[in-house]
């Protein structure tokens, strides 16, 4: 059955507005994620209806990320031929598979994916192959959002029959917990260190990101205060 209280707040399109628009803006600092990982949480709809759910955010945030594209490739016919612009043109036609597959990786995880669409349009890169590796991208984080917010769902809703409010405010700081722990990981630098030593040495920094992490997050209120 179509949960009516979703529809009453966000609703379909809202859930498409919300992707669109914070992948829209270069750089935004509105995680869609955020908002719709306790969405999804919350969503007590039929099976289709969630995998619709999915699909229109992760059109909305691939038509947004079309944007900053061209936002890219507007400023690439401002000025004359450069240095810079033509060595950008040589690496995306003698390593198109590449980009593909580091667009690919940029999209389908939280990472800042602004610092590669940008170049990318600037230098004209193959609209058609950024358009597939973007979609399988926002698909699959999407996705796993999705997931994560049903898990969430499970764990507080059924293991501990907790009131809505109280998951709801699970749902956030978890979300806000996750999100800081993944951006205090530099995962260049942890494919590197899997490249050069190993899969021990990557794991290894790994943990050691999000203990420090962790422990910093919740230091923060601390902090906040003591500057104040």
């Amino acid at each position: 059955m179509l949960d009516i209280e979703f529809l009453k707040g966000f609703g379909f399109s809202g859930i498409f507005l919300i992707s669109f628009i914070s992948n829209a803006i270069p750089y935004s600092t509105i995680p869609y994620l955020f908002w719709l990982i306790p969405i999804f949480a919350i969503y007590q709809g039929n099976f289709v209806e969630f995998l619709f759910l999915i699909l229109l955010s992760s059109l909305g945030a691939s038509m947004g990320k079309l944007v900053v594209y061209f936002i890219g490739r507007g400023f690439s016919k401002l000025g004359e031929e450069s240095r810079i612009k033509k060595n950008l043109n040589i690496l995306t036609s003698e390593h198109s598979n590449a980009l593909f597959f580091t667009l690919l990786l940029f999209t389908a995880l939280p990472l800042p994916d602004d610092v590669i669409i940008l170049p990318l349009g600037y230098a004209r890169y193959s609209l058609v192959k950024y358009t597939v590796a973007l979609v399988m991208g926002k698909m699959i984080v999407t996705s796993l959002a999705a997931l994560y917010g049903k898990g969430l769902s499970i764990v507080f809703s059924e293991s501990l029959n907790a009131p809505l409010w109280v998951t709801i405010i699970a749902y956030l700081y978890i979300t806000i917990l996750f999100t800081y722990l993944v951006g205090s990981i530099d995962w260049l630098k942890l494919g590197g260190l899997a490249r050069k030593y190993g899969i021990r040495s990557a794991i290894k920094y790994f943990l050691k990101c999000v203990g420090k992490g962790f422990l910093s997050f919740h230091l923060l209120p601390y902090k906040i205060l003591k500057n104040k």
